[in-house]
């Protein structure tokens, strides 16, 4: 019976040092995190997205404040480590000036039966220019 005990013993010391080298062998070879400043809410207006991995990467600067490449957005095709290259740009500075015609009946409905400029350039007052 005390060999039993003595074996169970061994077995578990084992087992232990086992899974402390597992978890040793884990934390050194974990690829390491990036972490954006201030918990990625200070990014000055760009925000980079890989919509499809591999293939291309999308950056939007958004900050309106930026006169020369401010509310913009850009198509990278990626090809390979390191490198890409621009494929398309555009900026939707005044797509944020559009009228939801869809906020509301009444004006889904008036933009349905047709509007004169009059009558978008008033609307587009009301709703503040940004």
């Amino acid at each position: 019976m005390n060999d039993s005990i003595r074996n169970g013993w061994v077995i578990n010391a084992l087992l232990a040092v086992i899974l402390a080298l597992l978890i040793g062998v884990y934390m050194h070879s974990a690829t390491p995190v990036a972490n954006a400043a201030g918990g990625g809410w200070e990014t000055n207006g760009i925000i980079a997205l890989n919509a499809d991995p591999g293939e291309n990467l999308i950056m939007i600067n958004t900050d309106p404040n930026d006169k020369v490449s401010g509310q913009n957005i850009m198509l990278y095709k990626l090809e390979g480590a390191g490198k890409f290259r621009l494929i398309g740009a555009r900026s939707y500075k005044y797509d944020l000036e559009l009228i939801d015609t869809a906020a509301t009946p009444q004006l889904e409905d008036k933009y349905t039966k047709g509007v004169t400029f009059k009558d978008v350039y008033e609307d587009w007052q009301k709703k503040g220019a940004p």
